[in-house]
C-alpha cells in the first residue's frame, strides 16, 4: 500500500512512516491513549501504584488482625465445656449443660427436650430435690 505520511513508534527508540496496512496489522501511533486518555507507560504507573497501595493496605490488615488475635488466650476446656461438647455431638434430645463465659457450670440447668430444670453444684451435679416441671419458677 501506499505512504500516508503517518509517524508510527516501533519502539521508544525509533520512528519512522507507516502505511495503512501496518496500522491494520497493529501498529500503534505515538502516543497509544487509553479510555482514560493516558498513554501506555502512565497506565502502567498508575497500575504499578494502585499494586503497592493493595500490598500495602494488604499487610496492615494482616499485623492488625494478628494483634487482634493475640489478646485472645487460649485455654484449656473446662469440664463443663466438655461435657457440653460431648452432649452437642452425642444423640439427639440429650441434656447439654448451660456453661458460663469463664466455663463453669450455671446454677440453674434445664433440659432442652423435657423443659424440665434443676440445680447444680459448681461441679454440676445435680442437687437432690431442686427438680422443677416445664414453668415452674426455679431459684438457685
Amino acid at each position: 500500500m501506499a505512504d500516508i505520511g503517518i509517524s508510527c513508534w516501533v519502539n521508544e527508540a525509533t520512528s519512522h512512516t507507516c502505511d495503512r496496512s501496518f496500522k491494520r496489522r497493529g501498529g500503534r501511533g505515538r502516543p497509544l491513549l487509553t479510555d482514560n486518555r493516558e498513554t501506555t507507560s502512565e497506565s502502567l504507573g498508575r497500575v504499578q501504584k494502585e499494586t503497592i497501595t493493595m500490598a500495602i493496605l494488604t499487610i496492615i490488615l494482616l499485623v492488625s488482625t494478628a494483634f487482634a488475635l493475640g489478646d485472645a488466650r487460649i485455654r484449656p476446656m473446662t469440664p463443663c465445656e466438655r461435657a457440653r461438647y460431648a452432649a452437642t455431638h452425642g444423640p439427639i434430645g440429650a441434656y447439654i449443660p448451660t456453661c458460663d463465659a469463664a466455663g463453669r457450670y450455671t446454677p440453674k440447668q434445664c433440659s432442652g427436650s423435657t423443659g424440665y430444670c434443676w440445680c447444680v453444684t459448681t461441679t454440676g451435679q445435680k442437687i437432690q430435690g431442686t427438680e422443677t416441671p416445664p414453668g415452674t419458677a426455679i431459684k438457685c
